[in-house]
């Protein structure tokens, strides 16, 4: 305080300009002003300094989009700008909201604002040149390249002649040669012959719009499917070209006749009729049809979207297939959703809600007696001699891994593409290619930690990885990470070829490794030198109850962590209870097989 009374007493009446210069001569002024303000960069201007200690700010400010780079100082009198750049005020998502809300105020909306803009430029462009634009300005286009952007019908004429006489077609690009370079070009460049069909390029676009719109396929976002649905309504009469096939179209949009005719006493659909009388194979679509109509239903009994969804994968890839629903007979005493006798395979979707368990009365004792669910489904599959494959809703939501989902589905089938690791090549791979590799393709994704990445590469395209790194838990020396092939192919001996190189090259004296059993039996290490030591205890994740598409492993929730990340935190209380009180459910795992190879 008295360094603040005697600086405002010293510059009452000095301009902020000449503040260094008036105090020249007090040195140890000076030198009591940069002690205070120690905290500040030593490039920090005087003013600068100033500026903190009369206005009581005793740490550096920073910015207010990346929190990370120290804000620009402006004057004495304006203090900080709020952004440390121009790409960080462009990109703050508050400014983009309170801008873009401007605009709706102002114009109407975004669109509107983007017409207006257009707009003025076209009558500036008018008064200034007597043109809307300067490619319609001959003055310009004598100016820029060469005439290049000349629009007139001689120029126009002239072009199409020269293309005549050259390459026999009216432009250079319908020529067979242009063609032929392009793709020779494209060939070159990009896997597979073409950008849109190369593995790097397909996976850096869906990564950008998963990372930007919380899907891979650009078909998925909102917007779009809204607008891929009222164009089909338009030129069709139904929302999905799919469904052009329909009888009785005319009745399609007659929501009293539909509600009236396939709606039971009790609101639940009349599948079976409805489906016969539209000629539509598909229950989902019927299912669609009632809430595009806003016609209230309730789900058959034990009844699952994705279930459904599930179900008609696999019979899209085996028509004929027979497959047993909710079958309570083979596991005792649970069910199993699908199950294909023919195959010994089970499939069991696990819908968030529930299995899951969180704030509600006597949740301690039913979380106490059911955990153990999912890892006593799996015993009874093995004991019966059945392959069962548990999947979580939020991995068959997220398009990435239900992708990886049908891969397994179909690989267990038998139905994938076979290829033969004698015939492809060993090679090192990057981690944050490996990284990628697994995000596509192991229903895990990627991890940490994994220092050695041995692939297996055919045509100059990885087909199989495997991981490794030091043990996490144990004592063993290394750890078998993760092991998978692209999607949809089996490598035959692409496991025993990756794992004998990395054990020529590295020597390691013991390898430990997790087969997990929501979708393995633990065959694969069986069948090469893995001693079998025993099954862990059934872990678990967190999800936040607002949101079932994201699915948290227990790490990132340990309780020394919680006073950072939930809005209410009690240290009397468990990681659990605090948890619950903050609206987050826990969901269990079938536990996971524990195997050590001793070299």
């Amino acid at each position: 305080m008295e360094l603040t009374t005697e600086l405002q007493k010293i510059l009452h009446s000095i301009n902020p300009k000449a503040y260094g210069l008036s105090l020249k001569s007090k040195k140890e002024l000076k030198e009591r002003i940069f002690k205070v303000t120690n905290f500040l960069p030593e490039k920090s201007a005087l003013n600068q300094r100033i500026y903190h200690i009369l206005n009581d700010i005793e740490d550096m400010q920073v910015c207010h989009n990346c929190k990370k780079e120290s804000a620009r100082f402006i004057s004495m009198h304006q203090g900080y700008a709020p952004y440390c750049s121009r790409i960080c005020a462009n990109s703050c998502l508050d400014k983009k909201e309170t801008t873009q809300q401007v605009w709706i105020e102002k114009y109407g909306s975004k669109e509107a604002r983007v017409e207006h803009v257009k707009e003025v430029h076209k009558k500036a462009m008018l008064e200034k040149t007597g043109f809307e634009s300067n490619f319609h300005n001959p003055e310009f286009q004598k100016t820029s390249n060469g005439g290049f952007f000349a629009w007139d019908e001689n120029t126009r004429s002239k072009r199409k002649q020269t293309c005549l006489e050259k390459y026999g077609v009216q432009h250079v690009t319908q020529s067979q040669e242009f063609k032929e370079k392009s793709k020779q070009t494209l060939e070159n460049a990009y896997e597979n012959g073409h950008y849109m069909r190369d593995p790097k390029v397909i996976a850096q676009r869906e990564k950008e719009l998963f990372d930007k719109h919380g899907v891979s396929n650009i078909a998925y976002i909102p917007f779009t499917k809204e607008k891929k649905r009222s164009t089909c309504l338009e030129k069709y009469g139904v929302y999905n070209q799919s469904q052009r096939h329909l009888t009785n179209i005319e009745l399609w949009e007659d929501e009293y006749f539909i509600r009236k005719t396939f709606l039971n006493e009790n609101e639940t659909i009349k599948y079976d009729e409805m489906m016969q009388f539209l000629n539509c194979k598909s229950p989902n679509i019927i299912r669609e049809k009632f809430k595009n109509l806003e016609i209230p239903f309730k789900h058959s009994i034990g009844y699952s979207k994705f279930e459904g969804e599930i179900k008609e994968y696999i019979q899209s890839i085996i028509p004929d297939v027979n497959i047993v629903e909710r079958n309570r007979t083979i596991t005792k005493p649970y069910e199993i959703d699908l199950y294909l006798p023919a195959y010994k395979l089970g499939v069991e979707f696990h819908g968030l809600t529930w299995h899951s368990f969180g704030h509600q009365p006597n949740n301690a004792f039913l979380e106490k007696q059911n955990k153990n669910t999912h890892k006593n489904k799996a015993n009874n599959a093995n004991g019966a001699g059945i392959t069962l494959l548990q999947m979580f809703e939020n991995e068959w939501h997220n398009p990435v891994t239900q992708k990886i989902l049908k891969s397994v589905i179909t690989a267990k089938l038998g139905l994938c593409t076979k290829l033969y690791a004698r015939k492809c090549t060993i090679k090192e791979i990057p981690v944050t290619e490996a990284n990628m590799f697994l995000k596509n393709n192991h229903l895990q994704q990627s991890t940490s930690g994994n220092t050695v990445n041995i692939g297996l590469i055919l045509g100059n395209k990885l087909v199989s990885l495997m991981t490794f790194g030091k043990s996490r838990f144990t004592n063993e020396e290394y750890e078998l990470l993760r092991f998978c092939n692209i999607l949809n192919t089996s490598v035959i001996g692409g496991f025993p070829r990756l794992l004998k190189h990395f054990i020529i090259m590295y020597n390691p004296t013991s390898i430990i490794s997790y087969a997990n059993r929501r979708w393995s039996k633990g065959d694969i290490y069986e069948n090469n030198g893995f001693e079998y030591v025993s099954i862990t205890n059934t872990g678990y994740y967190y999800y936040h109850q607002s949101d079932t598409t994201k699915l948290f492993h227990r790490i990132k929730f340990q309780k020394h962590k919680l006073h950072a990340l939930l809005p209410k935190f009690d240290p009397t209380l468990t990681e659990t209870e605090n948890m619950y009180e903050n609206g987050y459910r826990k969901i269990y795992d079938a536990g996971q097989l524990k195997y050590v190879l001793r070299l």
